[in-house]
């Protein structure tokens, strides 16, 4: 595979990855620390791999402003092919030249509360190339007993299978539901940098459905992508309204500090994208 091209790397960045913050002591939103995310109407089109990136660079040379996460949110083939096509070169651009450093927050938070708890069965969803893996197992020692991925990107997939981590591997969009998962399969999920991409906060079920009574749910998510996620984790963090269920299905456990995404990103766009690391324990 070559290396992404000139125009994809530039916009590719830019994909928003997904709320802002829960109190810890009520468990609520903060509106206040939420910014409003105003997307513009753009013709996103169907193109995938160059001809995407094409359309996306002569609109930019045509002074549009052309809205990252409209564009990359509302087409799948498009972060398909773009991905596609970064594969074989994505951790040394994005880790390397971007300074990327939520793969390694999300690997910290799902250690901190794995580590001597008796965690077997893990699901990655947005696997990617399986750096969140390799972190896990390189920097904090864990073996799972069975660690599934998952993952849009078919070459994505095709690097973390060379890597001979996980025990299953699926091309799989998390939008689409039911996950091809048990009910309670796993003790912990994770997923970095992926929600963005999703429009619809109700894969959020889908986490909760394949994640056991106790287990744990990490989220990677940027601040510029809550907006579409904030009214559905309040509904799983709240118990207003759902007494007959018995309360709220989520715990906010940890959240992490704001934290740089790209720290050593030189344009514009990328300076200053923050997000953070959100862990929940699934109550019952």
């Amino acid at each position: 595979m070559s290396s992404l091209s000139p125009e994809g790397r530039e916009a590719l960045p830019s994909l928003p990855l997904g709320p802002s913050t829960i109190s810890m002591d009520v468990m609520s939103l903060n509106e206040e620390e939420v910014d409003v995310l105003e997307t513009e109407s753009v013709d996103t089109a169907t193109d995938v791999g160059g001809d995407g990136r094409r359309k996306r660079a002569e609109q930019e040379k045509e002074g549009e402003q052309c809205s990252s996460l409209t564009w990359f949110g509302t087409d799948k083939q498009l972060v398909r092919g773009i991905y596609d096509g970064w594969a074989r070169t994505y951790e040394q651009e994005s880790l390397d030249e971007l300074g990327f450093s939520s793969p390694m927050e999300c690997a910290k938070a799902t250690a901190l509360w794995a580590q001597g708890r008796g965690v077997e069965r893990l699901l990655d969803v947005g696997c990617g190339t399986g750096y969140v893996l390799k972190l896990l197992k390189e920097c904090f020692g864990l073996n799972f007993s069975f660690s599934a991925g998952c993952d849009l990107s078919t070459e994505m997939l095709s690097v973390s299978r060379e890597r001979k981590m996980y025990d299953d591997l699926r091309q799989l969009d998390i939008s689409e539901y039911p996950w091809p998962y048990p009910t309670a399969s796993f003790d912990t999920v994770c997923c970095n940098g992926v929600l963005i991409y999703v429009s619809d906060a109700e894969c959020l079920e889908e986490f909760d459905r394949v994640t056991r009574p106790g287990g744990m749910i990490h989220l990677m998510l940027r601040h510029d992508g809550l907006s579409g996620y904030r009214e559905k984790i309040g509904e799983m963090t709240s118990s207003n309204g759902r007494e007959r269920e018995g309360g709220a299905r989520w715990e906010l456990v940890e959240k992490s500090e704001d934290l740089d995404n790209f720290p050593k990103a030189t344009q514009d766009n990328l300076k200053g994208v923050m997000y953070n690391i959100w862990s929940f324990r699934k109550r019952g």
